[in-house]
């Protein structure tokens, strides 16, 4: 749950905006495994090859999901489709679901990025997902000075995602502010 809709555009961006998926490198691999305090572990892997990409997460022994991103467009403006196939361990049900996403990138300094997440609203474990819109804004700091805009300008972004499931309170809002840090090509401290 590290990745910002309007930053993450690493491999990382199969399970958040898929617009995102290869923008960042050409081609990636990506391991990742938490382990939180009385609940189960989520491990996820992803493969990315251009604007395609390919994902496995498990959550626990409760369900794992497989799925598959992709992103066409520049570096100014990208869109994002993404489907994952999850299925219900205890059950032994799939559930089929989507996500579009867009990214926007109109100056060095500062990333938009937008996602729908649950699309048509599925049913995963006996609950309907309601669809999720979500809207983020990055700033780098570092790239409003021109000299810097394409090279360490770029490393360091500051965001905020808003998250709302449709026709929910605006108080049920869910916020979350980060930053992104690549500290070595291919190295991020989020």
């Amino acid at each position: 749950g590290h990745e910002s809709a309007a930053a993450t555009d690493d491999a990382g961006a199969l399970f958040g905006n898929p617009a995102g998926v290869g923008l960042r490198y050409p081609a990636e691999l990506l391991g990742s495994w938490a382990s939180v305090e009385n609940g189960p572990d989520l491990s996820r892997w992803a493969l990315t090859l251009g604007g395609l990409g390919l994902g496995y997460e498990r959550d626990g022994d409760l369900a794992h999901t497989i799925g598959l991103g992709q992103a066409v467009g520049g570096e100014r403006l990208r869109l994002g489709w993404g489907v994952d196939w999850r299925v219900d361990d205890r059950a032994h049900r799939t559930t089929t679901d989507h996500r579009l996403g867009l990214l926007a990138r109109p100056t060095p300094w500062l990333a938009l990025g937008a996602v729908a997440g649950h699309v048509f609203e599925p049913t995963f474990a006996g609950a309907r997902q309601d669809r999720v819109w979500t809207l983020a804004a990055g700033l780098r700091p570092l790239a409003l000075d021109p000299a810097r805009a394409h090279g360490w300008g770029t490393r360091l972004t500051l965001t905020a995602d808003v998250a709302m499931a449709e026709g929910a309170a605006r108080e049920d809002a869910r916020v979350r502010v980060g930053g992104e840090l690549e500290v070595l090509p291919g190295v991020l401290v989020r």
